[in-house]
């Protein structure tokens, strides 16, 4: 059975090209992507565990970071702004486009 965070992250993985690469426990689901110039990013999810909420944090490998917390309802939105950072991060490093690693 899929959990909620499962639920919205897969189909949203799949219209952006990219797929889960790990899951730890149940708990937390890591996307991992690459530009065509080498550059790495991460997209890690995970259920607060003092609230209801769900925990997005996106980094790249050059120790850029940020993060949110939404309510499951809010995921996608929020999965999309982390994407919009990473098209950011790459567009400053001369990648022009996102590969599935």
């Amino acid at each position: 059975m899929r959990s909620g965070i499962e639920k919205t992250l897969v189909p949203w993985c799949k219209r952006h090209g990219l797929r889960v690469t790990d899951v730890y426990r149940d708990t937390f689901y890591y996307v991992d992507i690459v530009d065509d110039v080498g550059g790495k990013y991460e997209i890690s999810i995970s259920k607060d565990q003092e609230s209801d909420l769900i925990k997005v944090h996106v980094w790249n490998h050059q120790k850029k970071s940020c993060g949110s917390r939404a309510d499951l309802s809010d995921l996608e939105k929020v999965l999309d702004k982390a994407y919009s950072r990473i098209t950011k991060w790459m567009e400053q490093s001369k990648g022009t486009r996102i590969l599935a690693p």
